[in-house]
């Protein structure tokens, strides 16, 4: 992969994650134990974790806000140094006097330094939205790696952690604070906005000339590279290559445009002024309920979260599950934090495969997010339910891996979710309204720990990971009810009309689904080509079948809702007097109660019954038997000849009676009269569609 200033800012941006992870990830097996250290109850133990989440809550209202306003490189700077100052002040409170609880208040007060300035998540998806808005195929895969990344965290950062504290309990917190400040260093050096980025690629137009300018090069260098590739392979490899790049950049320079969120519109005085398009619900995203059902979910998978992340602490400090030390000893403290370092192990490291590769092969095989997310939220109740039972260690880490596993797919699903929603509905607000969300998960990693510390002190063991398995039960319920209403707030509904009408034609005519057909279509014509001697191994035969059937295939004006589609029905008519077929022509103006113009061509060309624009694949060797034929005309007309077009016409014979049934009555549909009935109401939706793609084309 060509190191680029885009991929670049990527990996900045996933730098500045890391960051933010090592306060969270390398410190959690020993968080537990370092605050008891310093003098805190299990009950107080819960005020640590609350108040770090309360403080990201507030961090996460005023840095996206920040973001939006001035600009993402800006926010992120002021977020590492602000993480590097917190983690050594979390690390520094084993060296303040225990007197009046100082080192307790010391640790406090980094903790709810690290809330404040971290939580850069919703920063980082904006960013990288931003940057790949132009492909929403490599933006998902590039979210999905981002949220693989805390999957990740728990692999190494917290077994290391964990060895790393039985030197001493505040290490991982100092550690973390040195990352911090490298982080800060690299960021302030090389971090840039996207539009810097835009530039430096090469990318940087802003004007409407610029990019015409471009698109205007684009197309005649494509055509240019059309003509060439007749002469050989090696020169269509070439022009398609050349085709592509000129594309992504087409992309990019529209992108560039966008990203000024800017539009200039011509006053009454002749001169431009500059404004921007409002977003959905008067800009604000705080307003939207889709967001807020989002955000409920999020606060629930928080509170689950932060459950486990005591919970598991304080169950293996128990005698049952043999760690070294007596119950309550420095000893075991220790020997719980690498306990629980490598309990992360399993899950986090099936985690990462669920979320990176089979959540990724699921999405592309047609898998919804909302499937995912059900999938994953039913392993992760069910794994949690399980550790309400166990009693050894073992159990644990086959219980901790099954709730990787969900997590993994419930992660994948759920990072992705919004990102077309807010994409489309607040294009100029994404960092805001990406933290909505993210909000109410803190919210529920501040509001878990309250409850976790009450449920475990007055019911103990079994109820606590009850409760954790409900909470996860409520947030696959939600969020699966939010994609939902996220999947109808995407669609459109003259495009919803459209589609309806669509599928009645395909009931009523018999057809096969159009990518089926399709399928079907490339049998047919691979069987017909290594029949008729078309050698595919050979470039020049290559270019010369596919002009064969761009040239079989004349273009077909659009369907005009306007006028019934007359325009689109005169070149369908075309094509069938083209093939000889006067009965399917009739039935065509019959159906449609019109008399058909058929006095020119499609694409204004004389069209004869045997020249090479008449031809037309109609999927079967019926169709495709036209290209055939038309090459044969030119042979000299020799018994040996006659005998062979003999030959294929009998074999054409035995092919159409070989067809079979649902074969059978698409061809019978050429000659069926009856009209699909379409109502005024949705002859406007199609209007109102058609209007729709023309402005965007």
């Amino acid at each position: 992969m060509e190191l680029t200033a885009e991929v670049f800012a990527f990996y900045c941006c996933i730098m500045v994650v890391f960051v933010d992870l090592m306060g969270q990830h390398f410190t959690m097996a020993v968080l537990v134990p370092y605050t008891m250290d310093v003098g805190a109850t299990v009950e107080e133990v819960s005020y640590f974790v609350s108040a770090n989440m309360a403080c990201r809550i507030v961090g996460n209202f005023f840095m996206p806000w920040l973001s939006d306003k001035t600009s993402r490189k800006l926010t992120m700077i002021i977020s590492t140094f602000g993480s590097f100052v917190a983690y050594t002040v979390s690390g520094m409170a084993q060296y303040v006097s225990a007197e009046n609880r100082g080192d307790f208040y010391t640790l406090l007060a980094g903790r709810i330094l690290g809330g404040l300035f971290g939580g850069t998540m919703s920063l980082a998806i904006a960013y990288i939205t931003e940057l790949t808005m132009y492909d929403m195929d490599k933006l998902k895969l590039r979210i999905t790696v981002v949220m693989a990344t805390f999957s990740v965290a728990p692999i190494a950062m917290s077994p290391i952690g964990g060895a790393v504290a039985t030197f001493g309990l505040n290490l991982p917190f100092l550690i973390s604070g040195a990352v911090a400040l490298l982080g800060f260093l690299f960021a302030l050096k090389y971090m840039k906005d996207v539009a810097d980025v835009r530039k430096a690629d090469g990318f940087g137009g802003s004007s409407e000339e610029e990019a015409a300018a471009a698109e205007g090069e684009g197309e005649g260098e494509t055509a240019g590279a059309e003509m060439e590739r007749g002469d050989s392979v090696l020169d269509g490899a070439e022009a398609a290559e050349e085709k592509s790049d000129e594309g992504d950049e087409l992309a990019h320079i529209r992108m560039s445009q966008r990203d000024g969120a800017l539009a200039e519109e011509e006053q009454e005085d002749g001169t431009a002024r500059l404004s921007r398009p409002k977003d959905r619900v008067q800009g604000s995203a705080w307003c939207d309920s889709t967001i807020w059902l989002m955000g409920l979910g999020y606060g629930c998978l928080g509170m689950a979260m932060v459950m486990i992340m005591m919970y598991l602490p304080l169950m293996l400090e128990e005698d049952k599950f043999g760690l070294a030390g007596t119950f309550g000893s420095l000893d075991r403290k220790e020997d719980v934090a690498k306990t629980v370092g490598l309990v992360a192990i399993p899950q986090g490291l099936v985690g990462f495969i669920f979320q990176t590769v089979v959540y990724m092969q699921l999405s592309s095989r047609g898998w919804s997010d909302k499937v995912c997310m059900l999938l994953g939220g039913v392993v992760m109740t069910g794994s949690a339910l399980g550790l309400s039972f166990v009693d050894s260690l073992g159990l644990v880490f086959v219980a901790m891996g099954g709730v990787g596993l969900g997590q993994g797919l419930f992660m994948g699903a759920y990072s992705n979710l919004p990102t077309s929603y807010i994409a489309k509905f607040y294009p100029h607000n994404i960092a805001e309204a990406r933290s909505v969300p993210v909000n109410f998960l803190y919210g529920g990693l501040a509001a878990g720990p309250l409850i976790a510390g009450q449920v475990y002190t007055n019911e103990g063991q079994k109820l606590s990971w009850i409760t954790v398995s409900a909470a996860f039960g409520m947030c696959t319920a939600i969020l699966c009810f939010a994609a939902t209403r996220i999947e109808a707030n995407l669609l459109d509904p003259d495009q919803v009309v459209a589609e309806e009408i669509q599928h009645r034609v395909l009931l009523e005519t018999h057809a096969q689904d159009p990518k089926l057909y399709l399928q079907n279509l490339s049998v047919d014509i691979e069987k017909i080509l290594n029949e008729r001697n078309y050698y595919l191994w050979s470039g020049r035969t290559q270019v010369i079948v596919r002009r064969l059937i761009e040239k079989a295939l004349p273009p077909l004006r659009p369907f005009d809702p306007e006028t019934n589609g007359r325009s689109h029905l005169e070149d369908l008519g075309k094509l069938l007097l083209a093939l000889g077929d006067h009965e399917a022509f009739k039935a065509l103006e019959i159906r449609h109660g019109t008399s058909l113009d058929v006095g020119a061509s499609p694409g204004n060309k004389a069209v004869t019954p045997w020249s090479v624009d008449g031809m037309c694949s109609l999927g079967t060797a019926h169709g495709l038997d036209m290209i055939g034929h038309t090459i044969r005309r030119s042979e000299p007309n020799t018994p040996e000849t006659a005998k062979c077009q003999l030959k294929r016409r009998q074999k054409l014979v035995r092919e159409k009676e070989n067809l079979t049934e649902s074969q059978g009555a698409r061809e019978a549909s050429l000659y069926d009269t009856e009209a699909t009935q379409i109502s005024e109401t949705e002859k406007q939706a199609i209007r109102r569609l058609s209007s729709k793609e023309s402005k965007q084309h």
